[in-house]
């Protein structure tokens, strides 16, 4: 299953990426988000993504390499010693997603898509190695309120498709976010450019490993830069 991930992840981005640019309008962008996460434990964290959509965001993408660069060693090595009892760090490889506009009144969107992606446990109890690797359904709001601004909100309820040292997992995200393009139309973004964004970023996960149940809460407010090509 992780193979199938990536390569899920190395084939349908391309493939909805280059027909957004081939045979219509669309942008693609390296992606920066640096968020400070609170919850559970407290930690900056550097996500890589590449994002892409096609004219009007009819269709959207998106793969998240790493969900946080400043700890690609901790995660290699499955080491919690940076936790404070009972802190949580929840980390992921890598992630791909998809959304279509199913409904469009004008200027709001309603969306509808998948995700595939792995997400990592760390805790300060054990150094047990807990993974998950998971489908997720989710629906989304665009607003367009302004010729150069975008309003997003974003809910995903993930189904584990195969856990690794995880019984009882459940957990469900969301996210809030504002976008300015400087250029415009931000509709059609113009390569060369860059989209500004601020958000926050929310998690919700309960499991058990053995006879320990674990839960948290996480909230991760976030700049981001995405640079389009």
């Amino acid at each position: 299953m992780k193979y199938l991930l990536f390569f899920l992840a190395g084939t349908l981005l391309p493939f909805n990426l280059g027909y957004a640019q081939e045979d219509a309008l669309g942008f693609l962008g390296l992606t920066f988000a640096p968020a400070f996460e609170n919850g559970s434990s407290q930690n900056f964290k550097l996500p890589l993504m590449l994002e892409g959509g096609a004219e009007n965001h009819d269709l959207t993408t998106g793969i998240t390499f790493f969900s946080d660069l400043t700890r690609l060693s901790n995660q290699f090595n499955n080491n919690s010693d940076f936790l404070q009892s009972p802190e949580q760090y929840l980390f992921s490889y890598i992630s791909l997603h998809n959304d279509y506009t199913v409904m469009n009144w004008s200027l709001l969107h309603l969306t509808s898509g998948f995700e595939l992606g792995h997400r990592g446990f760390l805790n300060s109890v054990d150094n047990d190695l807990k993974y998950s690797l998971y489908a997720a359904f989710r629906v989304g709001l665009r607003w367009f309120f302004a010729a150069k601004w975008r309003f997003r909100v974003n809910f995903q309820l993930p189904l584990s498709l195969y856990s690794h040292n995880i019984r009882n997992l459940f957990f469900y995200q969301a996210m809030t976010e504002l976008t300015f393009d400087p250029v415009g139309p931000i509709l059609n973004p113009q390569p060369g450019t860059a989209l500004y964004s601020i958000g926050v970023q929310y998690e919700s996960f309960s499991y058990s490993n053995q006879s320990v149940g674990f839960s948290g809460f996480f909230y991760a407010p976030y700049l981001k830069i995405s640079l389009l090509y």
